[in-house]
């Protein structure tokens, strides 16, 4: 993770010797309360993701749902996959080491979600080699520093890609003028869970401006599992024991500087595999599967497809 720390360092050096630029300020739906705004004000909430442009979602040209962040934590969600869980025609499973999407009663086995593009503030996530679409604990991006998830169901590979054949989901980070405070959340739970969440801001500046979080998580997941395909006493009558833990590392600095913006995010996630993948050994220890994601984007205001 030093080249992490290193990236952020240097990127915190270089946006202040831009060129500086007035930025413009906007009153945008998504500033709001959104639990006081009726009907039609909700259809005018701004998004990005239907056609590559802020719009409303009255005029987007495709079916948009949007979670917001008051609903993320209002309701607890841990990851995108709990959120996802919640909109109407998605539907999420796992097997126990990576998390698997289902749109509109279409999900393939085996397809590591290559069917549904994934974008953080509008830059492409999906997997280089696989297509593969992050939505559990490998996504390089804590489900809290999200200020709102949007869900466009339906094609779109004629505007995103060759991957957005059953639905695009854009996660807009937090920006500085999002968060209202820094804080600092740690959570201890049953079976040995922890997890840590730093966030933090800086919007005291005109021109330069910054909003962050680190977060620090790990588990040792479910103590016993059963698999009947494995009920034999040489494989301990289908129980495993004590293989399914995980831990993650996630952090995301965006910057600001006029109309100079900059995105980093990245996250290591590892988590052990219950399931004798691959041919190996039945409830032995030491199967893991181990992903590490990273992001950087820098663009002028104009280009930018996230606010």
């Amino acid at each position: 993770m030093w080249m992490t720390a290193a990236a952020i360092i240097l990127a915190l050096f270089l946006l202040p010797a831009c060129v500086n630029a007035h930025q413009d300020e906007e009153n945008t739906l998504e500033q709001q309360d959104l639990t006081n705004l009726d009907i039609e004000d909700l259809l005018n909430i701004n998004v990005t993701a239907a056609s590559k442009k802020i719009e409303r979602t009255s005029d987007a040209p495709a079916s948009v749902t949007v979670i917001t962040h008051d609903q993320i934590e209002r309701y607890g969600y841990r990851n995108l996959q709990d959120a996802l869980r919640s909109v109407v025609g998605l539907y999420a499973s796992t097997d126990l080491n990576y998390g698997f999407l289902g749109v509109r009663g279409y999900a393939m086995p085996g397809d590591f979600n290559t069917r549904v593009l994934l974008l953080i503030d509008g830059v492409r996530i999906n997997d280089p080699m696989y297509n593969q679409v992050p939505i559990d604990e490998d996504v390089p991006l804590d489900i809290r520093s999200v200020e709102r998830i949007e869900i466009v169901k339906g094609p779109g590979s004629a505007l995103w890609g060759s991957n957005a054949v059953l639905a695009v989901i854009n996660l807009i980070t937090r920006k500085a003028n999002d968060v209202q405070y820094n804080r600092l959340a740690q959570s201890v739970g049953t079976n040995e869970n922890y997890e840590s969440f730093f966030e933090f801001h800086d919007d005291s500046s005109d021109k330069f401006q910054f909003a962050g979080s680190v977060t620090n998580m790990g588990s040792d997941g479910l103590h016993s599992i059963y698999f009947p395909e494995f009920d034999s006493p040489d494989t301990n009558n289908g129980i495993a024991k004590n293989v399914d833990g995980e831990s993650a590392q996630r952090g995301y600095l965006s910057c600001s500087y006029g109309k100079l913006k900059m995105l980093f995010n990245a996250g290591d996630r590892r988590k052990d595999i219950p399931t004798a993948i691959y041919d190996t050994e039945f409830n032995q220890p030491g199967v893991w599967t181990d992903d590490y994601r990273s992001v950087m984007s820098l663009c002028y205001e104009t280009k930018c497809s996230a606010k």
